[in-house]
C-alpha cells in the first residue's frame, strides 16, 4: 500500500524542526526548502511567524525562502525585511547598566540594580526575558548594535541604563528600545536615596510592562513591587554576593565569596528571605561539587532554606533553592522535579529551573524530555556556554556526535576561546576513534586545572595515543600545584599510577596508588563521599595495588547507590567490567559490554574499546575483538 503523501510531509516537517533546534542549520534549511515546494507543506504565515523556526531566523538562506513564499504584491521595504524575522512582541533583554559613579568599585551596585530589574521582569508570565548570562556579553555600551542584539538574543526590546551613586543618592537613567526599528519606546530618570533605590526595580518593571502592554496578575504585581529588604547595608552585601556568584560559573573561590556576602546580608537583616534562599543555593552547590561534602555544609544549606521558607514560603527563589537542596544535597530527584516545577510557576522565565529539570531528567532516563528542557533553557539564555555544552553532552551520551558538535560550534560562535566547548568537541572525536582531529583541537590548549572535569579528555588523548611518558609528566606537573584539595591530589595520584604502570615502572606506580588509596580512604571515613570521580579513582587505586576484591567492593557499592541514576549507573557498570578486564577475567568483563555499548551515557564505543589500554588484558579474546569491530555507535 502506498504511503500517504501527507504523512511524508509531516515526517519531513518534524525532521526539519529537530535539525533547526539541534544546530544542524544546513540540514534544516535544506528540508525547509523542500517543504516550501510541496503544496501540502507549511504556509507562508507558519514559516514566517512560527516559533519552531526561531533558530533559523537571521540566516539569509532562510529569509530568502520566507520571502519566496510571500503573497504577491508584498512590499520589499526594510520594514518588511524586518518583519520576516519576527521576534516575540513582549520579549526583552535587560542589558548591563553603565556605572557612572566616581568610585569604580561601585560597579557591583550598577550590576545589582540591573539584575534586580531583570529578575523582577522574569516573574511576569506574559514576558519573555533573556537570562543574565546572555546579556552580560553586551557590557560595552559603546559597541552595541541593538538590531543585532535583538536577533542574537531573540528579543524585540532591550533596556539600557546607567547608574550614578553619589553619597546617599542614586541616579538611574533607563531607556527601552525596539530592536527591530531602533525606536526609543520609553525613557525615565530616577533620583532616589539609597534606601528608596532598593524598591526601584519594582517601579521600572511596572512601567516597562505598561509600555509592552503586558498584563500583570495581582500576585505578579505584588511580587514585582516587593522590597527585598529595608536595610541598605544588607542590600549592598546581597549585591556583592550576586556579583561574586556571577563571576563563575562554578569557580569555588567565587562561590565562597558569594556565600560570605549572602551570610553577611542575613546577619544584618535576618528577615531578608531572598538572601537566605541564595545562601542555601550556594551551600548546596559547594556540597554538590565535592568541595565540602561534610554534613555541616549540608546542614547550613538546610538551615538557610528553612529560614527562606519561613519568611516567604511562596517565593519562586525559595522553591528554586529547595529544588537544588533535594537535587544536589539529597539526590532526591523526583521531589526536586516537583520543586522546580513550582519554581517555574513563579519564575516563568527561569532558565536555571529549566536547566535543572533537564539535568534531572537525564538521571531519570528521560532523555528526550531532557533535550526539550535544554532547548527551552537555551531560548531564554542563548549565549550560555554551560547550557549549550550540557545540551551537547546530552546528545553525546546518546551517541549523536554530529548533533552535539553542531551545538558546541554554536557556542563557539559567541565564545571562540571557550576551552570547555573545544575539549567537548575533541571528546566526541575520541569516541568515534578520530584521534587526529581530536589532537588538532586539544594541541593549542593549555593543560586543564587538576580539579577540572575536562582534564580527563586531555589525559585520554595521550592514553589512547599511548604516550605514557607524557602522561606521567602531565600528572606530575598537576601535582606540583599549590592548594590542591586532598581528594583532587588523590585523583591525580591514581592517574599518575596508571600512567606509570602502563609505562612499565611498577615500583613508582605502586607508590602512587598507595598514596592515592590512603588519601581516599581517609576522606571516605571523614566525609563518606560517593560521587562518581571518588569511587572510580579509589577502585583503580585498589586495582593498581592488585586488590581485586577491594576494587570490586567499591565499584559495586557505587552501582548499588546509583541504581536509579541512569546517567552514572552505566558508567559504573563499565568500571566493573574494566576491573574484571584488568585481572584478565574476560567472561566477567564481557558479560555486560554488548548491552552497555547500546546504553545511553555508558560513555563507551567500539572505537574506545579499540583504543583504551585498560582493556589490553582481554584484547585478544575473540568476543572482545568482535565488539571492537562492530559498527561505531
Amino acid at each position: 500500500m502506498a504511503k500517504d503523501s501527507l504523512d511524508g510531509v509531516d515526517v519531513l516537517y518534524v525532521y526539519a524542526v529537530i535539525c533547526a533546534w539541534t544546530g544542524e542549520r544546513d540540514l534544516a534549511i535544506e528540508q525547509v526548502e523542500t517543504l516550501a515546494k510541496i503544496p501540502a507543506g507549511p504556509s507562508y504565515g507558519e514559516i514566517r511567524l512560527g516559533p519552531n523556526w526561531d533558530p533559523l531566523r537571521g540566516d539569509p538562506r532562510f529569509e530568502k525562502i520566507v520571502a519566496s513564499l510571500a503573497p504577491k504584491g508584498a512590499s520589499n521595504t526594510a520594514s518588511t525585511a524586518s518583519a520576516l524575522t519576527p521576534l516575540p512582541e513582549k520579549s526583552i533583554a535587560v542589558l548591563p547598566f553603565e556605572n557612572l559613579s566616581a568610585e569604580k568599585n561601585d560597579a557591583f551596585f550598577a550590576d545589582g540594580i540591573q539584575d534586580d530589574v531583570l529578575t523582577s521582569l522574569a516573574t511576569i508570565k506574559e514576558l519573555k526575558v533573556i537570562s543574565h548570562t546572555s546579556v552580560m556579553a553586551y557590557r560595552d555600551a559603546g559597541a552595541r548594535n541593538t538590531r543585532q542584539i535583538g536577533q542574537t538574543l531573540g528579543a524585540a526590546n532591550v533596556l539600557e541604563g546607567s547608574v550614578r551613586r553619589v553619597g546617599d543618592r542614586v541616579v538611574v537613567n533607563v531607556q527601552l528600545i525596539d530592536t527591530r526599528t531602533d525606536l526609543h519606546l520609553w525613557a525615565k530618570h530616577y533620583d532616589r536615596t539609597l534606601t528608596d533605590s532598593i524598591g526601584l526595580q519594582g517601579e521600572v518593571a511596572n512601567e516597562i510592562t505598561t509600555v509592552l502592554q503586558a498584563t500583570l496578575s495581582p500576585n505578579e504585581k505584588a511580587r514585582v513591587e516587593l522590597r527585598p529588604t529595608n536595610s541598605v547595608p544588607a542590600y549592598e552585601a546581597y549585591l556583592r554576593g550576586i556579583a561574586a556568584e556571577q563571576r563563575g560559573p562554578w569557580r569555588i573561590v567565587d562561590l565562597q565569596d558569594s556565600a560570605r556576602a549572602f551570610n553577611e546580608a542575613v546577619q544584618i537583616d535576618p528577615g531578608f528571605a531572598l538572601a537566605w534562599a541564595k545562601l542555601s543555593i550556594i551551600h548546596s552547590s559547594i556540597y554538590w561539587m565535592g568541595r565540602d561534602r561534610t554534613a555541616q555544609r549540608l546542614a547550613e544549606a538546610r538551615k538557610a532554606l528553612d529560614k527562606a521558607g519561613a519568611l516567604d514560603p511562596d517565593a519562586g527563589q525559595f522553591y528554586l533553592a529547595r529544588g537544588y537542596y533535594h537535587y544536589w544535597g539529597e539526590k532526591n530527584y523526583e521531589v526536586a522535579v516537583r520543586d522546580f516545577d513550582q519554581a517555574m510557576k513563579r519564575l516563568p522565565n527561569s532558565a536555571d529551573a529549566l536547566f535543572a529539570l533537564s539535568l534531572i531528567d537525564r538521571r531519570l532516563g528521560r532523555w528526550e524530555e531532557a533535550l526539550a528542557y535544554m532547548a527551552q533553557a537555551a531560548r531564554l539564555n542563548p549565549r550560555s556556554s554551560v547550557i549549550l555544552n550540557s545540551w551537547g553532552i546530552t546528545l553525546h551520551y546518546l551517541r549523536r556526535f554530529a548533533e552535539a558538535r553542531a551545538l558546541w560550534d554554536r557556542g563557539l560562535e559567541s565564545a571562540p576561546n571557550d576551552a570547555s566547548l573545544i575539549i567537548a568537541k575533541a571528546w566526541s572525536y575520541q569516541e568515534e576513534g578520530d584521534l587526529e582531529t581530536a589532537a588538532k583541537l586539544l594541541q593549542p590548549l593549555p593543560p586543564q586545572p587538576p580539579d577540572s572535569e575536562w582534564q580527563q579528555v586531555q589525559y585520554n588523548q595521550l592514553l589512547y595515543e599511548r604516550h605514557f611518558q607524557q602522561l606521567i609528566e602531565m600528572e606530575q606537573t598537576a601535582l606540583r600545584q599549590d592548594g590542591l584539595l586532598a581528594r583532587i591530589r588523590a585523583f591525580n595520584l591514581a592517574a599518575l599510577g596508571r600512567a606509570q604502570k602502563l609505562a612499565g615502572d611498577d615500583r613508582a606506580a605502586h607508590a602512587s596508588f598507595l598514596a592515592a588509596r590512603d588519601i581516599l580512604e581517609r576522606e571516605q571515613r571523614q566525609n563518606a563521599p560517593d560521587e562518581f570521580g571518588f569511587v572510580i579513582n579509589l577502585a583503580f587505586a585498589h586495582v593498581g595495588l592488585g586488590d581485586k576484591e577491594a576494587a570490586l567492593r567499591e565499584a559495586e557499592r557505587a552501582v548499588a547507590v546509583t541504581a536509579n541514576d541512569t546517567l552514572y549507573l552505566p558508567q559504573l557498570q563499565v568500571l566493573v567490567a574494566q576491573i574484571h578486564a584488568q585481572f584478565g577475567d574476560a567472561d566477567a568483563a564481557l558479560r555486560d559490554l554488548p548491552r552497555l555499548l547500546q546504553t545511553p551515557a555508558s560513555d563507551i564505543t567500539s572505537a574506545r574499546l579499540r583504543l583504551d589500554p585498560m582493556w589490553d588484558p582481554i584484547r585478544k579474546d575473540p568476543r572482545f575483538e568482535k565488539l571492537c569491530e562492530e559498527k561505531k555507535s
